[in-house]
């Protein structure tokens, strides 16, 4: 009996090969995964990001991230939305990660911070 491959099955078919291949988090006493997929969207979905402007919310998103401890995994976008993919620990609440991201963003675009140049 010693020596033969062992397979675990959960019950939702997720096979132990399966979870040795995730990327696990941990934490004091618990090992997490959670992932968001959030999207920003210009009101009235007009078509006003353009590559440079899209580049600095890039900027923009990954300093508020790191502000925050959030991994961003991803970010793009098109001329009339944001997608960004989070990774977030289980003590961090989403809407701490979305009011830095919607209001500054919004202060910036209203002063014109978005368009100026560097």
């Amino acid at each position: 009996m010693a020596g033969l491959p062992v397979s675990i099955v959960f019950t939702n078919n997720v096979s132990l090969d399966f979870l040795n291949h995730m990327q696990l988090s941990s934490g004091s006493h618990c090992v997490f995964n959670l992932k968001a997929h959030l999207i920003f969207v210009v009101a009235y979905r007009r078509k006003v990001i353009s590559s440079t402007i899209l580049e600095r919310l890039k900027e923009f998103f990954s300093e508020v991230c790191r502000r925050v401890r959030v991994r961003l995994m991803e970010c793009s976008g098109e001329e009339d939305h944001v997608h960004l993919l989070i990774s977030y620990p289980p003590t961090t609440c989403q809407s701490t990660i979305m009011f830095p991201c919607l209001f500054n963003k919004a202060v910036l675009i209203e002063h014109g911070s978005l368009t100026n140049s560097k």
